[in-house]
C-alpha cells in the first residue's frame, strides 16, 4: 500500500472509479483506520480510498471541514459519481461529531462495493442481509464477501 506521511493530493478527484485515483496515497493515520475496520491492503485499493488535503476536500465537499478519508462510492446503474469524507477533525453538528460527510445538497447513496455490484446482476445470486452494530462493520462485510 502506497503511504505518504501527509496528504498532498491536490486535484480534485476523477470522476471513473477505476483510474488514477485507486493509486493515490493514504496517509498512516486513514491506513491505521482502514486496518482497524478489518480491510486488507488489497480491498482498501480495490475500493479506491484515499487520503484527500484541505483544497481536494472542499472541492468534493462543496464546503471547508480540513482533509480527511476520501470514499469514493462505486459507479452503479450510471449514477453519477459520488464521494463520501471521513473528515480528520469531525466537526459538531447538533451535539454530536459528524464522522461521514457528504457534499452539500446530494442524496445519500447505499454503498455497493465494485465485486457486490457485479455479484447482484445475477437475479441467481442469493443475498444476504446481515445488521453488524459495529462502526465500518456494513462496508467490511459486503467488501469481505464479495
Amino acid at each position: 500500500m502506497k503511504v505518504d506521511s501527509e496528504s498532498s493530493n491536490t486535484s480534485i478527484p476523477t470522476m471513473n472509479h477505476t483510474e488514477e485515483k485507486m493509486d493515490k496515497a493514504l496517509n498512516p493515520r486513514h491506513l491505521d483506520d482502514l486496518y482497524s475496520s478489518g480491510l486488507t491492503d488489497d480491498t482498501i485499493k480495490r475500493l479506491g480510498f484515499y487520503s484527500g488535503d484541505t483544497d481536494e476536500v472542499e472541492a468534493i465537499l462543496g464546503f471547508n471541514v480540513g482533509p480527511g478519508l476520501v470514499i469514493p462510492y462505486p459507479p452503479f446503474n450510471d449514477a453519477s459519481p459520488f464521494y463520501r469524507v471521513k473528515p480528520d477533525m469531525a466537526p459538531i453538528i447538533d451535539g454530536k461529531p459528524a464522522k461521514y460527510l457528504s457534499p452539500i445538497n446530494a442524496v445519500v447513496r447505499a454503498y455497493i462495493p465494485p465485486r457486490t455490484a457485479e455479484a447482484l446482476k445475477n437475479p441467481k445470486t442469493p443475498i444476504i442481509q446481515e445488521m453488524n452494530p459495529l462502526p465500518g462493520g456494513f462496508v467490511k462485510k459486503l467488501a469481505v464477501t464479495f
